[in-house]
C-alpha cells in the first residue's frame, strides 16, 4: 500500500493527474454481447432496439447487467429468438443459428453401440422424416394419436404436428418461464407443460387454449416430470434436490422430499399411481441412487444402488415391479423394485442415457442419449447422440437411430409403431421402430387422434432463466 501511494504521488508530481491514474486501477470491462449471424441483411432486435445488420456480426453492444431477449427476423419470418442473462463485466457471444445442420450420414453409424458379445448387428432404424419449425432446444414431446404430435421448446411455443403432412399444423405461446417438459393427458384431451420456474400450465390440446395455471411452490431451478396414468398427479423435481407432487384436479401442491445439494435427475409413476422413483444426480463421491417414494405412507421405502453418475431417466414397466434407468454412467439398468435389487445392467449405450421408455410386455427398452453433466462446468458435449432400443430379454441392442444433436426427450407412438424425439438442434426426428413390435410409452398416455388447434401463435418477450452451458 506505502508503494502504491509512493508510486501515485510520483505519477502526479510527474504531471499526469491522479484521478486519470485511479481510473485506469479502477476500470473495469463494460458488459457486452456480440451476435454472429448466418448471413448479413437480417433484422436484429436486442430488447426495444432495433439494429441494421450490414455483415454477419452485430457488435460488440454494450448492455446493463441482467436479463436481455435477442431476436433475428428477416421480413415477418422470426428466424432466432433467445433470452439470456448477462454478468456485470461478461463479454457474451452468440451464435444466432437458424438453418438446421444436416444429419450425420447413416453409413457414419457408430456399430460399437451394440452391446458386447452380441452376433447380431443392431438394425439402422430408417429416419421417416426431420420437423423443423422450432428455434431453440426442444424439452419435450408427446403423441396425441398414431400420427398427431406435440412439442414443446427452450423458444417458448408449443407446437402441434401432423406427421402425415410432415409440418407444424400451429403453434402457440407457452410458458413465460423456461418450458421444461411436457406431458399428454386424459388420452390426449390435455397438455401440460412444466415451466423453469415451477410453473405448470395446463391447455386444451383440441383448441390450445390455456385451461389452469399452477405454480407449484417448487424450490429451485425445475429439471423433471412426471405424470400419474390417471393424470391426476404431477411429480415435479428441481436442482436444489426438491421433489413436490401436484393435483392436478384441486390445484394443490405438496413437497414429498429435500435433499438438497443432491438434484432431482428424474422421475416417474408406477403404472398403480401408489409408488413414485426418484433418480438423484448427485455430486462425485456422493450415491447416485434411485428413491423408490411410496405415495401413501410418505416414504422412501427403499433404494436402487448401481448408477455410479447422474440418473437422468426413468420408467416403470407395466408389471409396476421392474422398471429401467439410464444416466450419466452410460448404462440401462434393469430393477426388481419390489426386492430393491438390480437385475441385470446393459454396458455399451452409445451416449450419456437422458430419457427412457418401454414396450407394453417390458421386453423392449427404448433411450436417448444427450449430453453430459460436468459438476465443474455445466453441461459439455458428449461422444455420440441417437436413439438405441435394446432388447431386455436378450441383454443386446436390436436397433440404432443416430441424430446430430443431443436427444432430450422421446416419445412413442401408441401402435408402438413411431418413434419422435427432440433436442438442442431445435428438430424433431420421427422415425419407424422395427416391424412387429408393439411398444407404448410412458412418456405419453394419449391413444385418440385430437384436432390440431386452429390458433395463431402470439410472440412476446418471455422472461427466462440463463441458459446451462
Amino acid at each position: 500500500m506505502r508503494r502504491f501511494i509512493k508510486n501515485l504521488i510520483t505519477i502526479t508530481v510527474m504531471g499526469i493527474p491522479a484521478w486519470v491514474i485511479l481510473a485506469a486501477i479502477l476500470h473495469e470491462e463494460p458488459t457486452s454481447l456480440l451476435v454472429r449471424l448466418e448471413e448479413p441483411g437480417v433484422r436484429v432486435e436486442l430488447d426495444d432496439h432495433m439494429i441494421k445488420s450490414l455483415s454477419s456480426k452485430v457488435g460488440p453492444v454494450d448492455l446493463e447487467p441482467g436479463e436481455h431477449q435477442l431476436k433475428v427476423s428477416k421480413g415477418e419470418e422470426v428466424l432466432y429468438t433467445r433470452s439470456l442473462t448477462l454478468a456485470h463485466g461478461e463479454q457474451k457471444v452468440i451464435d444466432a443459428r437458424w438453418t438446421p445442420e444436416p444429419a450425420i450420414p447413416l453409413e457414419n453409424l457408430d456399430s460399437a453401440a451394440a452391446a458386447g458379445g452380441s452376433s447380431v448387428p443392431p438394425l439402422v432404424l430408417r429416419g421417416v422424416q426431420d420437423l423443423t419449425g422450432h428455434l431453440d432446444t426442444v424439452t419435450g414431446v408427446g403423441f396425441q394419436g398414431e400420427n398427431q404430435a406435440v412439442s414443446v421448446g427452450r423458444d417458448h411455443t408449443l407446437r402441434f404436428w401432423d406427421l402425415n403432412l410432415g409440418r407444424s399444423g400451429n403453434a402457440i405461446q407457452a410458458s413465460s418461464s423456461e418450458p421444461k417438459g411436457l406431458m399428454v393427458l386424459d388420452e390426449g384431451r390435455r397438455i401440460v407443460t412444466l415451466g423453469d420456474n415451477g410453473s405448470i400450465e395446463i391447455y386444451d390440446a383440441s383448441t390450445g387454449l390455456l385451461l389452469k395455471r399452477i405454480d407449484s411452490g417448487l424450490s429451485g431451478a425445475a429439471l423433471c416430470l412426471a405424470a400419474s396414468r390417471d393424470s391426476r398427479l404431477l411429480a415435479l423435481g428441481s436442482d436444489a434436490g426438491a421433489v413436490r407432487v401436484v393435483d392436478l384436479v384441486s390445484g394443490e401442491s405438496r413437497s414429498i422430499l429435500d435433499f438438497a445439494p443432491t438434484s432431482t435427475g428424474s422421475l416417474a409413476f408406477s403404472p398403480d399411481g401408489k409408488t413414485l422413483l426418484v433418480g438423484l444426480a448427485a455430486a462425485p463421491r456422493l450415491t447416485n441412487a434411485i428413491l423408490v417414494y411410496d405415495l401413501a405412507t410418505d416414504k422412501v421405502v427403499r433404494k436402487l444402488i448401481g448408477h455410479t453418475a447422474p440418473v437422468w431417466g426413468l420408467c416403470f414397466l407395466p408389471d409396476g415391479r421392474q422398471a429401467v434407468s439410464v444416466g450419466g454412467d452410460r448404462t440401462l439398468r434393469l430393477w426388481d423394485v419390489t426386492a430393491g435389487k438390480e437385475r441385470k445392467q446393459f454396458p455399451g449405450q452409445s451416449g450419456v442415457g437422458r430419457c427412457v421408455a418401454v414396450s407394453p410386455d417390458g421386453r423392449y427398452a427404448v433411450t436417448g442419449s444427450g449430453y453430459r453433466w460436468s459438476f465443474e462446468g455445466g453441461w459439455k458435449e458428449a461422444p455420440s447422440y441417437g436413439v438405441t432400443v435394446w432388447d431386455l430379454v436378450e441383454g443386446r441392442v436390436v436397433g440404432l437411430h443416430s441424430t446430430h444433436g443431443p436427444v432430450s426427450c422421446l416419445a412413442l407412438s401408441s401402435d408402438g409403431r413411431r418413434a419422435i424425439v427432440g433436442g438442442a438442434n431445435a428438430l424433431l426426428h420421427a422415425f419407424d421402430l422395427p416391424d412387429g413390435r408393439e411398444v407404448s410409452s410412458t412418456v405419453s398416455t394419449s391413444v385418440k387422434s385430437v384436432p390440431v388447434p386452429k390458433r395463431s401463435l402470439i410472440v412476446r418477450p418471455p422472461s427466462v432463466a440463463p441458459e446451462a452451458s
